[in-house]
């Protein structure tokens, strides 16, 4: 029989969350160093454009500010001259 705790909802949402921390916690100072950041958007190829959506997503829901990805976002994706561009 199982305890309790493994049956609550908020249980594997921490559990979640942590694993997700834990994972993401070697890339948290790209946050803070914009070459190195232009850099591995520029690495990533033609899927530069979903993880800079996903990366902007997570930072909006964890409270980072976002004006320098909105600037990174500027340099790696264009603002115009190519299909990304409005």
């Amino acid at each position: 029989m199982t305890p309790a705790i493994y049956r609550k909802r908020a249980f594997w949402l921490l559990v979640g969350a942590g694993i997700c921390l834990a994972w993401g916690w070697r890339y948290l100072p790209l946050l803070f160093d914009p070459p190195a950041l232009i850099a591995s958007f520029d690495a990533l190829g033609p899927w530069k454009v979903p993880v800079f959506l996903a990366v902007h997503i997570l930072a909006t829901v964890f409270g980072v500010p976002g004006t320098v990805l909105v600037l990174i976002g500027g340099a790696c994706l264009g603002s115009g001259g190519d299909h990304f561009g409005l």
